[in-house]
């Protein structure tokens, strides 16, 4: 009788970016969660989504943003992450309802 051994291995990664967006100097915190806001671009690279999806989380209320008087728009990146770790997938089947 032959014996099979087998071991299971988890590796764990954890991957911090830390990234500025170069096209403007302003600061943006978010009212609600009090963080620093990202650029809108600069978010949906980050989270490896398209901006189109950003602004449609924006139009549907789903995430928190700010626009400037320059008509630049900022998100929270702490509302994205919310999203990201529940599934776009669960926002894309709220929003055909």
């Amino acid at each position: 009788m032959e014996i099979i051994r087998r071991k299971k291995i988890l590796v764990k990664i954890e991957r911090r970016l830390i990234a500025k967006s170069c096209e403007s100097d302003e600061t943006v915190f978010c009212e609600q969660c009090v963080r620093e806001m990202v650029h809108a671009q600069l978010a949906a690279d980050l989270f490896g989504i398209s901006s189109r999806e950003i602004y449609r989380c924006i139009e549907a209320e789903k995430i928190h943003f700010f626009e400037t008087e320059k008509k630049q728009v900022y998100v929270c990146p702490l509302s994205i992450k919310t999203i990201w770790e529940n599934g776009f997938d669960a926002f894309e089947d709220s929003r055909e309802k």
